[in-house]
């Protein structure tokens, strides 16, 4: 970046503020590790006290799109390992963050309104956001 000017990216960081600029890998894996745990006070007062810090991870987990050849892959082999062990099974993280994300824009409530526009490009976009009927 040249001083003085701002890519569209640095602005769109710059729109949803300070505080939201990633502190790394350690609030990601936290987040994710409360996020799994929804609903539950104990996670939701968790993700209230992260605030504002959660909504790049949030966004970030909400853009997966999981290929089309790993769902059919799944949905193969999980009922086979199933079989043999009902704890069996396999998912993909990513899949897991973009099914439980929406939950944490719901605790997050207000503290979630610097996000909004974002999300709507990403409604509007042409890879639209959608949510499956069941997670992995």
């Amino acid at each position: 970046m040249l001083d003085g000017v701002v890519s569209a990216a640095d602005a769109d960081k710059a729109k949803l503020g300070a505080a939201l600029v990633p502190v790394g890998d350690l609030l990601d894996a936290d987040l994710f590790e409360w996020v799994m745990k929804l609903p539950d006070h104990e996670a939701e007062k968790a993700i209230r006290e992260i605030g504002t810090n959660a909504l790049p991870y949030l966004l970030k987990w909400i853009r997966y799109d999981m290929p089309s050849w790993k769902m059919r892959f799944y949905e193969t082999v999980n009922p086979a390992l199933s079989t043999l062990n009902s704890e069996w099974g396999l998912y993909d993280e990513r899949q897991r963050r973009f099914v439980q994300a929406p939950l944490a824009f719901e605790v997050l409530g207000a503290q979630a309104k610097p996000a909004i526009p974002e999300l709507i490009r990403m409604l509007n976009g042409p890879k639209a956001i959608q949510y499956p009927g069941h997670q992995y």
